[in-house]
């Protein structure tokens, strides 16, 4: 089990990319860099901010990696919310594009307009992610 956002969570989930027939379907015109970010919880004192580099290639996740400052200025998509708004994506609960819609994700890097063509990709990356034991700060 890694903790979400981790190193070894963004190593696991880019195992679990490429092996989705899913999203190698619904990735095949996808080649940008995302960061997904998890902003810290404002009650709780939990952990900083983290981020998660996916670097998207065709199909395929050719890295996969803990987010640094420069990835998130150099990313086409810098994606961020909560930690329970990430639970309730990552549990199925919530649809990521929806969300982001209703403004329960900030789309801090990228347009929607120059996202929506990849939401079936991006739903699989999110399915993929739903695959691993995840463990989430207290």
């Amino acid at each position: 089990m890694a903790e979400v956002f981790s190193a070894a969570w963004a190593a696991a989930w880019r195992e679990e990319i490429n092996q989705s027939r899913g999203y190698r379907r619904a990735g095949a015109r996808w080649d940008d860099t995302v960061v997904f970010v998890m902003s810290p919880d404002p009650f709780s004192g939990g952990p900083a901010e983290r981020g998660v580099l996916l670097d998207l290639s065709l199909g395929q996740c050719r890295d996969a990696r803990a987010a640094t400052d420069g990835d998130r200025a150099a990313a086409s998509f810098v994606i961020a919310a909560d930690p329970e708004t990430w639970r309730s994506v990552l549990a199925g609960r919530l649809d990521i594009v929806m969300a982001i819609m209703q403004k329960r994700f900030s789309l801090r890097r990228g347009t929607m307009a120059e996202l929506l063509p990849h939401a079936s990709a991006a739903h699989e990356l999110l399915a993929a992610a739903r695959n691993l034991v995840t463990d989430y700060p207290s």
